[in-house]
Order: C-alpha cells, then structure tokens, then sequence
C-alpha cells in the first residue's frame, strides 16, 4: 500500500481472508486495507459496501478507528464532506486515542472535509494537526486528495 500497489495488497489481503489465515486483529487489517485499496483503485461499489460492512460492526475502540478513518477517507473522496464534519469530534477522540502520530492522516482528511464546506478555521486547525504529527510530503503520498489543502494552510515547520 505504501509504495501504491493497490492491485498487489488487494491480492494480499484477498488471500488472507480467503485462506482464514491470521488472527481476528491481521484479519481486520486485511479488510480495511482491501477496502482502502479498492477507494484508490476505483472500484468504488465494492469499497462502499466494504466500508459499509464495517462500520456496522461493534468494534474495540482500536479497531473502530481504523474503520473510521477508511470512511473519513471514503466520505472525502466521494464528496459527503457534511458526514465528515458531523462526525469529526468523535474521530478526533479515536484517532487521537488509538492511531498514534497515523492520527496526522485523520487530522488532513478532516482539514479537507471542513475545507470543502468552506469552514476554514476549522480546516486549518485539523491541518495544524496533521503536519505537527507528519510531514507534509507523507500526507500527500498517503493522500493525494490533500494536495488542494496542503497549498491553501500552512504547514507546521519542523526545525530538524
């Protein structure tokens, strides 16, 4: 996924759930990084219903924010910045709880959700999150729906 092989983590993760091999939790990745891998490779029906699938499942607040950030990433791209910003306090919370600094993805996708119903103080408070945690260049490799962002707020400038 990292070095944009979505066709190949599709394969991957296809193969670990149909062989049920790994536990429950590598078994939960592999689902969210399929329905990742299907957002940014198009197949946009089955990448809804994946995401779909999993949103209605009780999760572990761990697990939970996996899920929420792939729908947070899917409500962007698809244009439904509203649920984005309905749900952005609740997010926050997980993703600063459970992601670590992979919270700074959250943060961006949030600056663009805010960005896009022209809420900008917000926008660029999410951003100011995102890039504390990472760097601007990981943001955009990671998300190239956050170029528009990146070149509208400032960044957080990092002195090392």
């Amino acid at each position: 996924d990292a070095s944009h092989a979505h066709e190949a983590t599709e394969t991957i993760c296809r193969h670990i759930l149909d062989s049920g091999s790994g536990n429950i939790v590598q078994r939960h990745t592999a689902e969210v990084a399929l329905a990742g891998a299907m957002l940014k490779s198009g197949q946009i029906t089955d990448a809804v219903s994946a995401v779909d699938s999993l949103s209605r499942k009780e999760l572990p607040g761990p697990l939970r924010a996996q899920v929420e950030l792939l729908a947070l990433f899917r409500e962007v791209t698809m244009g439904h910045p509203d649920e984005s910003v309905a749900k952005a306090d609740k997010r926050s919370e997980l993703f600063r709880a459970y992601l670590g600094t992979k919270a700074g993805f959250g943060y961006g996708l949030q600056a663009a959700a805010f960005d896009a119903l022209g809420q900008t103080d917000p926008a660029r408070q999410c951003w100011h999150k995102a890039t504390l945690l990472i760097s601007v260049e990981r943001l955009l490799d990671r998300f190239q729906e956050l170029r528009p962002i990146a070149q509208r707020y400032p960044a957080v400038e990092h002195p090392v």
